[in-house]
């Protein structure tokens, strides 16, 4: 009897002809049994309708690991939907099409939205390629009983399923007029379960002074990142009982975590008093129009209304430096690298995407000017 439902059962993935508007959603969930993801199209047409219809959807058995956690199976399902969405993007063509992602985990969107270097290995890698596929600024939390991908990680029967609207049609939010905001958005979680502790043996061990040493001898950002990331991997392994063993190349997470520490024994030099001033609540008169703040991770950002923006965290809250510093210049000549050696416009727009330097137009015109390439093509 089954069987014969299942083939009669018919889904209509054509959403409209006259297209206006088109966004891919993408709903994840898991059960301790299996974790799906499903992909809906929703095109606004052009008399202001909107219509949704489900485009894709695949589920995966769920790990036989008596140990795995169901937080950690919902991450697999946001893996799962990313690699979906992309996908979709990719076959249909459409390079510049709006991607989201919904989750009902409030602890695995907290592990999205942070830095992969705060967690454990496990959960480092699979946030590393959420972000690397879809970036965290298209994921919002969906409450559980509008999630359609329940169905995928849960099942249902064949005779109740035609009858789900919500299955085939996404949530009711979908189908009208709506900004980008979780229809009931969760208070801020920070799971400490799957916290990783390198980051207080990295910044106790590695003193500030040795790695502004490292900015002495080198010309290159990179160079200095990777050297930081090498030695932070030297203590690791010298504690393996304590942090396991990694093996291999460096890692994203790693690059990351030595990028920070750099940052920090930089701002360190460059703006303790400051810091300290700011720590105390007493914001430095110089500095009161970036209007400044500390973040989780000690560093000095610089705050203001950008925050209401869709704009990656770091662009919304750049890094303070200032114009003076030697890691200022490593930063200046990596963007000039970067921007295969753009000019003054694109060179700030390139840097403030991550940092505010003071008198930035002095530190690009400088390193113009030193520009030996640059030179010799424009006096040819």
């Amino acid at each position: 009897m089954s069987g014969k439902l299942l083939t009669r059962t018919s889904s209509h993935r054509k959403a409209t002809n006259s297209k206006k508007a088109i966004e891919l959603h993408g709903f994840c969930d898991a059960s301790m049994k299996a974790y799906g993801a499903a992909i809906y199209v929703r095109v606004l047409d052009s008399e202001g309708k909107i219509h949704t219809n489900l485009l894709l959807a695949k589920t995966k058995v769920a790990p036989s690991q008596r140990t795995i956690t169901l937080p950690r199976l919902e991450l697999c399902g946001a893996v799962f939907v990313a690699q979906l969405l992309q996908y979709t993007k990719e076959v249909l063509g459409m390079p510049d099409i709006k991607m989201y992602a919904w989750t009902d985990s409030t602890i695995a969107l907290a592990w999205i939205r942070a830095i992969p270097a705060k967690w454990t290995t496990n959960v480092s890698n699979r946030v590393s390629q959420i972000q690397r596929l879809i970036g965290i600024d298209c994921w919002g939390h969906v409450a559980t009983h509008h999630n359609p991908a329940y169905v995928a990680s849960r099942g249902v029967f064949p005779s109740e399923i035609q009858g789900l609207d919500n299955w085939w049609f996404g949530p009711e939010f979908l189908r009208s007029q709506w900004n980008f905001e979780s229809p009931t958005q969760p208070a801020e979680v920070d799971p400490e379960e799957e916290r990783r502790s390198i980051k207080v043996l990295a910044t106790h061990l590695i003193d500030s002074d040795n790695v502004l040493q490292a900015f002495l001898n080198s010309s290159s950002l990179l160079k200095v990142v990777r050297v930081t990331a090498t030695s932070v991997r030297f203590i690791i392994k010298c504690r393996p009982k304590l942090y396991g063993i990694i093996t291999g190349t460096l890692q994203a997470w790693e690059l990351d975590l030595a990028h920070l520490l750099i940052i920090k024994a930089a701002q360190k030099e460059m703006v303790e008093n400051e810091i300290e001033q700011i720590k105390q609540k007493q914001i430095p008169k110089h500095l009161r129009a970036l209007n400044p703040f500390i973040d989780v991770d000690g560093i000095l950002r610089v705050g203001g209304r950008l925050e209401n923006s869709l704009l990656p965290y770091n662009a919304q809250h750049p890094i303070l430096l200032q114009n003076n510093h030697h890691l200022t210049r490593l930063v200046v000549r990596d963007a000039h690298k970067n921007t295969f050696h753009g000019g003054m416009q694109q060179m700030i727009s390139f840097i403030r995407q991550t940092y505010w330097i003071g008198q930035i137009r002095r530190s690009v015109k400088h390193q113009l000017h030193r520009c030996i390439s640059c030179l010799l093509t424009k006096g040819s």
